[in-house]
């Protein structure tokens, strides 16, 4: 506002020059006249009539770091140039001198459009004095719009930190589903409830509020808290959508779309035996660890010995790298995510201090009490022994079991679930058919198969969303949630319909040629 109040001071003295001269007559004199007037003048009424949306404070101090960044610049620019046009005098009309330099010194840093009806005291001739006389008014702003930029930034880090400071304090009073605890994951944004009885992770992508699951806080705000949210997204001009939400928070939106996004396997702990046939695999995989010299180690991922999560990132690089793909985001966890205290690692070593695997476990809390464990980052090593993965899982079961969890997910399968009703929607077929595609690339089904080794029951996940118009930025955002930094090669769709049939002709080709069918 102070900037705009000065633009309003330099306009005025603009349109007042005009007093001893003749007024414009064309359009666009007037324009050119007005403009620099009328423009901060509208700005400033916008702010004043908006200034309750201003509701976000920079952390303290930022603004005198920002006055001093400011003062800084200028005085260096002008000592700059004082100095510059001092020693290339001759390069200006009339030969500048200390007094001309100085006079013309304030119009350096005003906007050139306010500069029309006033008189320069020196004009450049050479092209060394030109690039001073128009370049140094636009370093200094270059440094100035640069540190306000960066105050920006700083308040929205400071918020979002609070935000999720306060977001996990509900989390902790209160709980939520099975993946609740995805909402104080980096890269969320946070709304609550009037009450402040209730929080909404979401990010704002392509217009579309995509929230991280449901709301989390107190059970009876929660329905009120969906409702209100969706109409804050309107009023923001964001189309609200609700991803991996279970079937109780559907059933509470009645006039939304809904599809099935992903299949949550739960495993109900309560008496389970790995006895029968249906549990042959688990024995088997945790005898072969029993024979290899392979523990389970439960810690959480700070406290992990160097020797440790060293090889837990290398593993983690050498999946990556063989998959051939980015990490996926949002709902699915990496590195970054182990590093919250509450998470839990389970992981697999043997006595030679070697891992085979690790499983990362997210706390479900209920009221305050952690009444579950939700699967997140699982990891294999490249030379693990066959099982690893079942075996850790068998002895988070084992665990859970033993000090009473009510029960276990193994998260949700994207793009995968059970055929229910055997008639779906066209969205829920067109989603069948994308899961179907992707398959070789992210092999969501054959997740969905491995858990099934566990006796789950599965629970379907939903995304809602208020109209069928809305789906195609929907998709986007999506998309963009869960592969924010994907290059070309290594979108899916490519290496699924493009690349991998030419890199299959090409194995094919000299295999032919070595046997005598190749043309």
């Amino acid at each position: 506002m102070t900037l705009n109040l000065a633009l309003v001071g330099l306009g005025s003295v603009l349109l007042t020059s005009y007093t001893d001269e003749p007024l414009p007559r064309s359009t666009a004199d007037w324009v050119q006249t007005l403009a620099p007037l009328v423009q901060p003048v509208a700005i400033l009424v916008l702010l004043v009539v908006t200034r309750a949306k201003f509701d976000v404070s920079a952390p303290r101090g930022t603004y005198r770091r920002f006055a001093g960044l400011a003062a800084k610049a200028l005085l260096i620019c002008a000592v700059v140039y004082v100095w510059g046009a001092y020693l290339l005098r001759d390069q200006f009309e009339p030969t500048a001198t200390i007094g001309g330099i100085l006079t013309d010194l304030p119009t350096r840093f005003a906007p050139p459009g306010y500069l029309g009806a006033i008189e320069t005291a020196v004009l450049p001739n050479g092209w060394l004095a030109t690039m001073l006389h128009q370049w140094i008014g636009v370093i200094f702003w270059i440094v100035v719009l640069t540190g306000g930029l960066i105050t920006f930034r700083k308040a929205i880090v400071e918020r979002r930190a609070s935000d999720r400071a306060r977001a996990r304090e509900l989390l902790e009073s209160h709980g939520g589903t099975s993946m609740a605890q995805m909402i104080t994951w980096p890269g969320n944004d946070y709304w609550f409830s009037p009450d402040g009885q209730a929080v909404i992770a979401y990010r704002v992508i392509s217009s579309v509020a995509l929230t991280t699951g449901e709301p989390v806080g107190a059970p009876a705000a929660r329905s009120a808290a969906a409702q209100e949210f969706s109409r804050f997204c309107v009023r923001n001009g964001w189309t609200p959508c609700f991803h991996s939400i279970t079937d109780d928070l559907r059933q509470d939106l009645p006039s939304w779309n809904s599809v099935q996004v992903a299949e949550e396997t739960v495993v109900p702990l309560k008496g389970l035996e790995f006895k029968g046939k249906k549990w042959q695999d688990i024995r088997t995989a945790m005898n072969k660890a029993k024979k290899s010299g392979v523990t389970a180690e439960w810690l959480s991922y700070a406290d992990a010995p160097p020797w440790m999560s060293g090889q837990i990132k290398a593993l983690s690089r050498e999946w990556l790298a063989d998959k051939g793909l980015p990490e996926m985001r949002f709902t699915l966890g990496g590195l970054d995510e182990l590093a919250d205290p509450d998470v839990r690692c389970l992981v697999a070593v043997d006595d030679k201090l070697h891992v085979h695997g690790v499983t990362s476990w997210l706390p479900v809390r209920d009221e305050g009490r952690i009444v579950a464990w939700t699967l997140d980052f699982m990891r294999r090593g490249p030379d693990a022994f066959p099982g690893v993965m079942e075996f850790l899982i068998a002895s988070m079961v084992v665990r859970c079991r033993d000090e009473g969890s009510d029960y276990l997910s193994l998260s949700g399968a994207p793009l995968a679930r059970l055929d229910r009703d055997g008639q779906t929607a066209p969205l829920q077929r067109l989603l069948d058919v994308v899961g179907k595609t992707l398959e070789p690339v992210y092999g969501f089904r054959s997740l969905l198969a491995f858990k099934a080794k566990f006796q789950p029951t599965y629970l379907p996940l939903y995304m809602a969303y208020p109209r069928v118009a809305a789906l195609p930025s929907v998709g986007n955002a999506i998309t963009k949630a869960y592969l924010p930094r994907i290059t070309f090669r290594q979108d899916p769709w490519w290496r699924t319909w493009i690349w991998g049939p030419i890199s299959a002709a090409n194995r094919e080709g000299p295999a032919r040629r070595r046997n005598g069918t190749g043309v």
